[in-house]
């Protein structure tokens, strides 16, 4: 042993020592409520009140910390109280009715990770000592506070005559980044392995009627024991039952399983299922199961509690549990690790739940299966300034997310997949997609809940006692699918150049609710790896979009809006998110197309819709000649086919982020008028047989709809070239030709009957990009042929 290391042995000695004469410890409660409560409210208002202490059954005691625990009623960013802060003083002098209350110091301080509870240790130490006068406390501002349910949680040297049941079979794993910790709750009302979510609801409202149960969580970097309990860190506090993946829950199976199994004919309207959402109709009938933590063991034990850690530092650390009821706890009661758990900082890997059951509806050539994604807060660290650290991936530990995955059982010559990222439409979920582009791609679908963030993210403040003015927007949901989407790539064999993101319309879903904004305004954010977008009818500007929604003739409350609302706060309170900017803008895709630059490659963009915002943006990428598809008719956009394994139609355009294609644009078969307003939708390729060398462009284009079309002239952009040498300024000589004869150019009859031929010159902008006008096509594909001018 070296000389520096003997005082720092000698000092963990003394600590455990000076440990080891501590009695064990209690924490007992002081209530509100019952015949002799020792917390006495004076009301103010509904928000404001003055709280006396009887401290009395702690004469004597050594006190070790003290929380004061609050509640009141849910509140969002949508609340007009969401930016009102919680402040709560110590008072300067007794209450006197009638006279204002005197807030003394500062008000006292949320206890994180949870900002559920306020530190109230000092203080309390500070009145049982006499160094301070009991006057109680001032609550000056607490919106949609329930007082009634305020208490003080005391952490003393005692004992309690009746200490509450000892959990067994503590365990835990360190597993990418996370602990896994399960144990044996001392109460298993559920023996089932599942349960529908109708009946699982009612079971954990009334949890807490009879007596509040709770597991208590502890952290210590020395083994914890009865005496050292009140040193280790609370780090969480679990109700009954949390083996359970509530957040899971979906309509997609009730609705599949109704289809399925119906001995009636559903009633014939526009939606058959209407009034089915998570909460109500056919949402009730999805069984709960347990978590899977090991995808060897299966779904874990009925009586099982389960807790998880996301590691935010390296070390050895030991864990112990305890129960509490009604808020007395004891040390004596104690579930503790004898061997300490090696935790280090890492992305968190999903953790596959089973395989999704099959639907006579959905029967693509595909395995099914339910990852879980835990997440919870990271750490803000820039690249090159610390440690590797996981990102913010929710505001609160040990959130569940959701994703559903299907695996084609067809797979690509070189066994490389497509990837298609779906986001689903409002009310929907993971458990499938709307639809499918390909049948080899791997499918990825997200579940946006349970706090609803568009797809970005949502306020660090939300389900915590802090107001949304204390905090800001954090893209917590966009790091955790980018978190996922990279694990996927580690884990299965994706192609990088093939990668696209769909948001289509299920039946039944209103242009506001289909997840169109979120699947644009990710691919444009994530350009450096999206290959496709294929959206419906998106909000382009969410900055602008309006409270109210639906038909003309049906206006109503846009529940959209009002979802923004709960995560982002109110679109006039202007929150910033965590890099500055304000929050209501982030998705708004016209500015990002305009910042750039017009050389600057974008993801193929397939919209649907007609709205004005939708034909501005349109009419952005048309200028800055990008490739798209747009087309208004119902059900969104056409499908951006990537090779030709469509399963709707035989395209070839071969789309893909390794392989050059030709950017169609003022199209002579575009339209602005109604019913179908289009642009650049007839417009077809095939990619396969592009020639893409230092000196030669060819491509074969020609025209597809569903009606016949003769002609059409357009603009023909050179985009992502990967060989043929574009230069500014310089001159290049084009021709069109049949693909039989590429070395004729092919002479068309145009106005008044005059022959003239598909043939020219075009010079490259200064931009870099070389735009050839005047290109003639037909529904016979004619092949495009494009070299530099002779002594250039």
């Amino acid at each position: 042993m070296t000389g520096t290391a003997r005082p720092v042995v000698a000092a963990a000695a003394l600590a455990l020592a000076a440990s080891a004469l501590c009695g064990e410890t209690v924490t007992t409660r002081l209530s509100a409520r019952g015949d002799r409560p020792a917390i006495r409210i004076i009301r103010l208002s509904e928000s404001s009140a003055v709280l006396q202490f009887d401290l009395s059954a702690l004469a004597g005691k050594r006190i070790y910390s003290a929380r004061l625990r609050c509640q009141r009623e849910p509140i969002d960013g949508a609340d007009e109280e969401a930016m009102v802060d919680v402040q709560i003083f110590p008072l300067d002098r007794a209450y006197r009715k009638g006279a204002e209350p005197r807030p003394a110091g500062r008000p006292l301080r949320l206890i994180g990770p949870w900002y559920r509870s306020f530190e109230m240790t000092n203080l309390l130490r500070a009145w049982l000592e006499g160094k301070a006068p009991n006057h109680g406390l001032y609550v000056k501002s607490f919106p949609k506070w329930r007082p009634e349910r305020t208490c003080l949680d005391v952490t003393h040297e005692g004992a309690l005559d009746a200490p509450p049941p000892t959990v067994k079979e503590l365990k835990a794993f360190h597993r990418s980044g996370q602990t896994f910790l399960t144990w044996r709750e001392t109460d298993n009302p559920l023996p089932a392995k599942s349960v529908p979510w109708g009946k699982l609801r009612g079971i954990l409202e009334k949890l807490d009627q009879k007596r509040q149960v709770r597991y208590r969580i502890y952290r210590h970097k020395v083994r914890i024991t009865p005496q050292n309990l009140h040193e280790a860190e609370l780090i969480a506090e679990v109700r009954p039952l949390s083996a359970f993946n509530v957040n899971a829950r979906c309509i997609e199976y009730g609705i599949d399983r109704k289809l399925a199994t119906a001995d009636v004919a559903i009633p014939r309207r526009f939606d058959p299922f209407e009034g089915t959402t998570r909460e109500s109709g056919l949402g009730l009938d999805y069984p709960v199961s347990r978590f899977v933590i090991d995808e060897k063991a299966g779904p874990l034990p009925p009586g099982t509690g389960l807790y998880v850690h996301t590691a935010t530092e390296t070390g050895s650390f030991f864990y112990a549990v305890t129960v509490a009821i009604d808020g007395a706890e004891s040390s004596s009661a104690l579930a503790a690790l004898a061997q300490p758990v090696a935790e280090a900082p890492a992305e968190p890997e999903p953790v596959l739940q089973g395989r999704l059951p099959d639907s006579p509806y959905w029967k693509y050539p595909a395995r099914r299966y339910h990852y879980v994604q835990w997440c919870g807060p990271g750490a803000e660290v820039a690249p090159g300034q610390g440690p590797a650290l996981p990102p913010h991936t929710a505001n609160l530990p040990n959130v569940a997310y959701s994703y559903g995955v299907s695996v084609p059982d067809r797979r690509t010559a070189d066994g490389r997949m497509p990837l298609e990222i779906h986001f689903h439409a409002r009310g929907f979920s993971y458990y499938r997609p709307a639809l499918r582009i390909r049948t080899d791609s791997l499918v990825i679908c997200p579940y946006d809940f349970p706090n609803p963030s568009a797809f970005y993210g949502y306020h660090e403040s939300l389900g915590t006692l802090k107001s949304f003015a204390q905090g800001v927007v954090r893209n917590y949901t966009e790091r955790r699918i980018l978190a996922f989407i990279a694990w996927a790539r580690r884990k299965w064999k994706i192609d990088p150049n093939r990668i696209s993101v769909v948001a289509g319309v299920p039946g039944g879903v209103s242009a506001e609710n289909c997840a169109g904004t979120e699947a644009l305004w990710f691919g444009l954010a994530h350009r450096d790896f999206v290959n496709v977008v294929m959206c419906s009818r998106p909000a382009i500007d969410t900055s602008t979009m309006p409270p109210m929604g639906g038909p003309r003739w049906r206006r109503r409350p846009s529940k959209v809006y009002r979802e923004r609302q709960r995560a982002w706060g109110r679109r006039e309170w202007n929150i910033k998110t965590a890099d500055g900017r304000r929050a209501w803008t982030v998705q708004d895709c016209i500015p990002i197309v305009e910042a750039l630059k017009p050389a600057e490659e974008l993801p193929f963009i397939a919209i649907g819709g007609n709205t004005p915002a939708i034909l501005r943006f349109v009419s952005l990428l048309r200028e800055q000649r990008r490739g798209l598809w747009h087309l208004s008719s119902w059900g969104g956009a056409p499908l951006a086919v990537i090779d030709g394994t469509s399963i709707s139609q035989n395209f070839h355009c071969g789309i893909r982020r390794d392989r050059s294609y030709p950017a169609l644009t003022h199209c002579s078969t575009d339209s602005t008028k109604h019913p179908t307003i289009e642009h650049s939708a007839r417009a077809r390729w095939d990619g396969q047989s592009i020639v893409d060398r230092p000196d030669r462009y060819e491509v074969t284009i020609y025209t597809w709809s569903w009606y016949p079309t003769r002609r059409m002239t357009a603009k023909v952009t050179l985009r992502r070239l990967q060989n043929f040498i574009v230069k500014p300024a310089m001159s290049y000589r084009w021709r069109i030709a049949d693909p039989a004869k590429p070395d004729e150019p092919l002479k068309v009859t145009g106005p008044g009957r005059q022959r003239r031929t598909l043939a020219g010159t075009a010079t490259a902008g200064a931009d870099g990009l070389l735009t050839i006008e005047g290109c003639e096509f037909s529904d016979t594909p004619r092949r495009l042929i494009v070299q530099p001018a002779s002594g250039e």
